[in-house]
């Protein structure tokens, strides 16, 4: 009954989500549905108020659509441009290829080094500035394996805490010595921690960190500030995981409408 219970409070937060709309108790088992100009379907004349509703019905593909098209609408505004950072070649192309499957409509740029990671986020900034909509480093989805090798930048700057920031209209880049993935990812969150002090949040990136070693990565990827972690190869690429990578992102940007992944 508990889990019953539970399907039909999650249905009609749906359905009322994808109408627009509210939902208001009266503790006697009815309910009144309000529209989002705040008036009920009691007071329009519309008949009685109802002891179900319409989202309780046996059409669950009609719910199914009205969730889909949520998470496709929410896909299309949040995820657009991807960068993916690993030394190998084939890991590129199996990540390309695995999140292709995911978000068909994404743009994928790869780098097999630090250094030409730093470039990627810098030209990206620049052709996708803040103040345009563009994400705070370029990118919405940011992969990177751990295992970089020690490749220092040729422009270093002495004193410098991050290995790049950039504040909300600036378009202007930091860069120091990298040594690891981790370390690119650490340096990305302490420039998103600057962004959101501003109070803002809505265009930061979700970070993927990845390792073929990951019994003896995984927490100095998850301590660098990592938003998800993956071993090699990577996970199975299915409506699930499309959802999660999704959903935390959203949450990660302050999103309030996460009533589809309920």
């Amino acid at each position: 009954l508990a889990e019953f219970k539970h399907e039909a409070i999650q249905r009609v937060r749906l359905r009322s989500a994808a109408n627009s709309s509210t939902v208001l108790p009266t503790g006697t088992g009815r309910i009144i549905e309000v529209s989002s100009g705040g008036s009920s379907n009691a007071n329009k004349g519309a008949g009685p108020v109802r002891f179900n509703h319409p989202a309780l019905g046996c059409d669950d593909e009609v719910d199914t659509d009205d969730v889909e098209k949520m998470i496709q609408d929410a896909l299309s505004r949040e995820i657009r441009n991807v960068l993916l950072v690993d030394v190998h070649e084939i890991f590129l192309a199996l990540f390309t290829k695995s999140l292709k499957s995911l978000f068909p409509h994404i743009s994928v740029t790869t780098a097999r080094s630090g250094e030409e990671a730093i470039t990627r986020i810098e030209a990206a900034q620049k052709a996708f500035p803040l103040r345009d909509g563009g994400s705070l480093h370029g990118f919405d989805i940011i992969l990177v394996e751990e295992r970089l090798g020690s490749l220092p930048t040729q422009r270093h700057l002495a004193g410098s805490n991050s290995l790049f920031t950039q504040a909300a209209g600036d378009d202007s880049v930091q860069r120091r010595r990298m040594t690891s993935g981790s370390e690119l990812i650490r340096s990305i969150v302490q420039g998103e921690q600057q962004f959101m002090a501003s109070g803002e949040r809505s265009r930061c990136a979700l970070l993927i960190g990845v390792s073929a070693r990951f019994t003896e990565d995984k927490d100095v990827l998850k301590k660098s500030g990592a938003d998800v972690i993956w071993a090699k190869p990577p996970p199975e690429m299915n409506t699930k995981q499309r959802n999660h990578l999704l959903k935390v992102l959203m949450k990660k940007r302050g999103r309030e409408n996460l009533k589809m992944f309920e």
